[in-house]
Formats: C-alpha cells, sequence, structure tokens
C-alpha cells in the first residue's frame, strides 16, 4: 500500500517534494484507488484516548443501560449506537458484522440537505467518551479539509468539487501571541483560503479590547457590517454586527 505525506502535500517551502508527493497521491488514486495517509499532524494522544474511550464504550455488554440509552432507534438521522448485525453495510441487503458508533457535527447549522449535524446521542455518565470521540471527529475533519483540497488538485478537478461541505476550523491571528486564538469549532467551508473574509457575529465589546500591538500587528479601522445579527436581544430595526479587521 502507498504511503502519502500529508505533510509534504502541505509543504508550500519545498516545490519539488511537494510536487512529487502530488504525484504520487494522483498515481495512488487512479491505480490503487486507496493509500495510507502518514504524517497528518493529529496527535498520538488525540487518537489513543478515543480508542481507548471506543473500547470501553463498545466493550460494555448490549443490554448494559448507557449503551441502550444510545440505541439509533432512539435518535435523529441515525446517530449513536448500532449494534453488530444491524447497520447496512455498503453492499445491498447487507448488515455491518461489527458495533458502531455514528456521529457528525454538534452545530444544526452545518448541512439541513444531507442532515450532516447532530445532536449527536451521547452514551450518559460519560463525559470522557463524549470529549475523547469528538476533539478526535474535529481534528480529523480538519484532516480530510486538507486531503480533500489536495486530491484536487492531483487530480486536476474545479476546486471545491470535493471540498466544498463545511467543517470545523479553530482561528489563530497572526501575532504569535498566545491570545490571538480562539478555540472553535467554526463551521466553515472547506476551501475557504488565506484572505477571504471572516465574520463573527455578536463578538462584543472584548473585540475591541482585545487587540493587541504585540509583533507591530494592529488595527485602528472598524468595518461597519449592514446584515441582521444572527442571534440579537435588541429590536431588529437598530440591530447591527461589527467586524473588527
Amino acid at each position: 500500500m502507498k504511503k502519502i505525506s500529508l505533510k509534504r502535500l502541505l509543504d508550500d517551502s519545498d516545490q519539488q517534494n511537494q510536487s512529487t508527493e502530488l504525484k504520487r497521491l494522483r498515481n495512488a488514486l487512479i491505480e490503487d484507488c486507496y493509500f495510507l495517509l502518514i504524517d497528518h499532524g493529529v496527535s498520538e494522544k488525540v487518537i489513543d484516548e478515543a480508542y481507548g474511550q471506543s473500547k470501553t464504550f463498545h466493550d460494555m455488554e448490549d443490554s448494559d443501560p448507557i449503551k441502550q440509552a444510545t440505541h439509533y432507534r432512539h435518535a435523529h438521522g441515525g446517530r449513536g449506537w448500532s449494534p453488530c448485525g444491524e447497520e447496512p453495510a455498503y453492499s445491498a441487503n447487507t448488515k455491518a458484522t461489527c458495533s458502531a458508533f455514528d456521529m457528525c457535527y454538534e452545530i444544526e447549522e452545518i448541512d439541513h440537505e444531507f442532515e450532516n449535524f447532530g445532536p449527536n446521542l451521547w452514551p450518559p455518565k460519560m463525559p470522557d467518551f463524549k470529549k475523547s470521540i469528538y476533539d478526535y471527529y474535529l481534528e480529523f475533519s480538519k484532516v480530510e479539509n486538507q486531503l480533500a483540497n489536495k486530491i484536487e488538485e492531483a487530480l486536476v478537478i474545479n476546486n471545491g468539487f470535493i471540498s466544498k461541505k463545511m467543517t470545523a476550523f479553530d482561528f489563530y491571528g497572526p501575532t504569535c501571541d498566545s491570545m490571538d486564538y480562539m478555540k472553535g469549532p467554526f463551521i466553515l467551508p472547506n476551501n475557504i483560503k488565506e484572505g477571504d473574509y471572516i465574520e463573527l457575529g455578536q463578538l462584543g465589546a472584548y473585540g475591541l479590547t482585545f487587540r493587541t500591538q504585540f509583533n507591530g500587528f494592529y488595527s485602528n479601522e472598524i468595518y461597519e457590517v449592514e446584515d441582521n445579527p444572527i442571534i440579537s436581544m435588541y429590536d431588529k430595526e437598530t440591530s447591527k454586527q461589527f467586524l473588527v479587521a
């Protein structure tokens, strides 16, 4: 099986290696239809914690009340636990031969057409399961976004053809200041790129007070955005959002 390095695919500082890895990705997709992704950047801690919690859950007896509370029959859109032999498999009229837990983003605004959102049916009394599984999901959603863009490039297909669906991001500013960071998930199109503007609804006064001159980055410019707020405590006629640039 071919091993494809995501780190090399994303390394714009080494054009030769990047080009070589892009060709290897194209060949793997066309000749083999699969490959092993390495150097993806997700920490072993995130992976190990998710797998550990998953094992704890799936090792429970199927009759366990915690497990039964997450059965997909109680959930919207097929979220939750599917016992072995109950989940439809990829071939017609077949069932999966393993226990499975299906989940997606927790934020409802994602994708109504394909119901690509929660609420997820998390097992009660297992907060570590919820945290580790969702962290794992968000981390690999970022990997999915990066890889999808490179697959589009390797196969010379339209930008966004694969990667246009929404995914989760964290926000980092340019200052290298530890405060210049906003923990997500912020749900945005996968094909967002450098130079795009992001509007933060209901950011509030702290958007101004947290500005910093660290490393010479600062802006006195304030841009008024005229569209209605996503959520507001004020009358719709007087509501406005502000974006600090």
